[in-house]
């Protein structure tokens, strides 16, 4: 199984009543190491909101401190998982770092921060994932995923038109944010990796077989791997950078486009700090999208899903004290948003747009698969540092 596939989205369900629906899903993992002479300390499990009502779990699981190789393993988890009909706001709440975190003693340590956002009634969603390690710990992940579910009904209104007229409308669409990757050239051992992935769409919300295929759509990927490498006789490269964004979008009117970049960097000379930023813009940047145009029929009824996946993940390096390696950073919180308007002929013609209104339905949380195949993955990448 490839990388690529350990990420793919998990597509949303369809909608099965017509509801709005904000959801927010995070995790965090981290570790923290101890000398066996310094005895162990319990670990600081973070923050959260115990009283917020739109929380359905949040689950925590911290390892007792583990002997290995002279020192003291502590592992920490949390899961947490929030829903609700109007609006989701988890600004950097789930969080760990273990007691005592680059503390006296410290020989390694790492820390998690997730944040999710998710506003149906705004059309907007966003998230924040960041991961940092130091010194001998294993490593440390943040994934969260932010989406939003609703439906709405382009009504005939004073326009005289009956239900079943096409009609054209613009998807206006945006996303942006930051990810950022940081480490150290040869031979500080850094593994950092930050994934973002985005698919959106506007489909009839009671479709099933060819019927589900979206009227409009917009897919977005953006990979990027900061790592350090051995100089050898073929090449004298103490760390580099390797990544892809990708982006498509679709429009049942005739608008179908896309967009690909690549990206790749060695770094020369050893013992030294590295930082690559990249910034996501869907106007200004490679795809350069503003709006999308697609067809929908007065009376019929559209759903429109917004998903927005974050993960950071960081290694652990081999060497007792030593500093930073690795730093993985996604800040997109609150920056995907969409808006639904009548294209220019309709504009005046007396058709409204209807949005559903809020639903206290709650269905069963999602799973958090894809964090947990990120584990895995985390795993991959120490091995690759002490390689």
């Amino acid at each position: 199984m490839t990388f690529r596939t350990l990420l793919s989205i998990v597509p949303l369900a369809l909608l099965s009543g017509r509801l709005a629906q904000a959801d927010a899903m995070l995790r965090v993992y981290t570790e923290s190491v101890r000398p066996d002479t310094l005895g162990a300390v319990s670990g600081n499990t973070g923050y959260y909101p115990v009283a917020d009502p739109s929380r359905l779990y949040l689950t925590k699981t911290s390892t007792p401190f583990l002997p290995h190789e002279g020192h003291q393993d502590l592992k920490e988890t949390q899961d947490a998982y929030y829903r609700s009909p109007t609006a989701v706001n988890q600004a950097k709440v789930l969080s760990t770092c273990t007691l005592n975190c680059a503390g006296v003693g410290d020989t390694g340590h790492s820390t998690a921060r997730a944040s999710g956002y998710a506003d149906a009634a705004q059309l907007k969603v966003g998230g924040f994932a960041s991961a940092a390690n130091s010194g001998v710990a294993a490593g440390a992940l943040a994934h969260s995923r932010s989406t939003v579910t609703t439906t709405f009904t382009v009504e005939a209104g004073t326009s005289g038109l009956a239900n079943g007229t096409p009609v054209a409308l613009d998807w206006l669409y945006h996303l942006e944010g930051t990810t950022i990757l940081s480490g150290r050239t040869f031979p500080e051992p850094t593994s950092a990796l930050a994934s973002v992935t985005s698919r959106s769409m506007i489909r009839r919300a009671y479709s099933s077989g060819e019927a589900a295929e979206p009227l409009a759509s917009v897919e977005m990927r953006l990979d990027g791997l900061l790592t350090h490498s051995i100089p050898n006789a073929t090449s004298g490269a103490t760390a580099n950078f390797s990544g892809r964004q990708h982006w498509t979008g679709y429009g049942n009117l005739g608008f179908e486009d896309s967009a690909l970049l690549d990206y790749y960097h060695d770094y020369l000379g050893e013992d030294y700090d590295i930082s690559r930023k990249i910034t996501i813009d869907s106007r200004t940047g490679i795809f350069g999208l503003d709006r999308i145009p697609f067809q929908a029929l007065v009376g019929e009824t559209l759903a429109i899903e917004l998903d927005l996946n974050l993960l950071s993940v960081v290694s652990g390096g081999v060497q007792p004290g030593s500093s930073h390696h690795g730093t993985a950073w996604n800040d997109y919180f609150g920056t995907l948003k969409s808006q639904i308007e009548l294209s220019g002929g309709y504009q005046g013609s007396g058709l409204t747009i209807q949005f559903a209104a809020p639903s206290g339905a709650v269905p069963e949380p999602a799973t958090f698969a894809l964090a947990g195949l990120a584990l895995v993955l985390l795993s991959m990448l120490g091995r690759r540092s002490r390689a």
